[in-house]
């Protein structure tokens, strides 16, 4: 997963997807900080 937008926002995104309540099983979640290189607009499931 690749997520853009202010950090405290994103800090919620990775705090949702390592608890205990996601609505699927997630066996690891590993961050990367950077700057975006470009900007990402809207979603897609692959």
């Amino acid at each position: 997963m690749v997520a853009q937008g202010p950090r405290a926002a994103c800090q919620k995104l990775l705090q949702l997807l390592q608890g205990d309540t996601t609505p699927g099983r997630v066996a690891k979640v590993v961050a990367d900080w950077s700057q975006s290189t470009e900007q990402i607009t809207g979603f897609s499931e692959r």
